[in-house]
């Protein structure tokens, strides 16, 4: 619903309340009841509506600033179920040493990092009742429990994400589940790189036709769609659209090439990003220095 409408909706919903407190004060009536009742109807709508677009959470990021200034990354120690005695996570690759911390699937969480592990509905997504991400929100437990855990690499993006500000936005990610890519990140980067290009272009191949009208549009989700064979060296890549909360990102903001994501074992093309506590610092550090 565009936002004239809705408050076209607002105004025709509160108007009746209105006159009827309108006519209740002014004596117009004998019966204070309807007034009261109108009364007490307004405030539960105007309460319901604000949570509905998240307005506790506006003024808070409003008071404070932006989220990730006051997030606090836990210190994670590996599963004890997915390491030997001779492993390593210190000395591992970048992939290996974060499967290592997340653990194997299903995987079991502290409770203590629930609420550093979660991520928030957007109020901008409470807007869009149809939007595919919705989804990713609702499964996310399960996507962090059961999800294998690879690269992805960002073709477009939210503006604000590459600023200091503290909505979280989505992005057009590629991933995949080919274990070439795990020692290869940039390879995943230097194709979102290629598909980018794609954008505003009219492909003669029906597939890029189909993924350069998608980036175009900016607002297609295109959940797990195949990219482009010629522009994967003959890889299985696919593109997803995910959330990426401003306390998931290192110093909030996007500054990195890759990143690692969870990925929704039911092929629904839902992904999550992996929280930078169980990311290896020289990842971190690539990140701080823009590499």
């Amino acid at each position: 619903m565009s936002k004239p409408l809705r408050i076209l909706v607002l105004l025709f919903v509160f108007s009746f309340p209105v006159l009827a407190i309108v006519k209740g004060v002014t004596g117009h009536s004998s019966d204070k009841t309807p007034a009261i009742m109108a009364a007490v109807i307004s405030s539960l709508a105007t309460i319901m509506i604000g949570f509905l677009n998240d307005w506790p959470k506006s003024l808070a990021h409003r008071l404070r600033g932006s989220s990730h200034k006051t997030v606090k990354h836990p210190r994670i120690r590996p599963a004890q179920s997915t390491l030997s005695s001779t492993t390593n996570p210190q000395g591992s690759t970048p992939i290996a040493y974060i499967r290592n911390l997340a653990g194997a699937a299903p995987r079991q969480f502290p409770r203590e990092l629930k609420q550093y592990l979660d991520v928030s509905r957007p109020r901008w997504l409470w807007h869009n009742f149809s939007d595919e991400l919705h989804g990713t929100i609702r499964h996310q437990e399960s996507i962090r429990r059961e999800g294998k855990i690879v690269w992805a690499a960002i073709v477009q993006a939210n503006d604000f994400l590459f600023k200091d500000d503290p909505i979280d936005c989505p992005a057009s990610i590629i991933f995949s589940e080919d274990p070439w890519f795990d020692d290869r990140p940039e390879e995943l980067d230097s194709m979102a790189r290629s598909l980018f290009k794609l954008k505003g272009t009219r492909p003669r191949y029906p597939d890029a036709l189909r993924f350069a009208k998608m980036l175009t549009n900016e607002r297609e989700r295109a959940m797990r769609l195949k990219a482009p064979l010629a522009l994967t060296e003959g890889k299985a890549v696919f593109h997803s659209s995910i959330i990426l909360p401003r306390k998931h990102l290192p110093h909030g903001v996007i500054s990195g090439r890759f990143m690692p994501i969870f990925v929704d074992p039911r092929g629904t093309g839902e992904v999550l990003l992996v929280p930078p506590a169980f990311w290896p610092p020289v990842l971190l550090t690539q990140w701080k220095r823009g590499i």
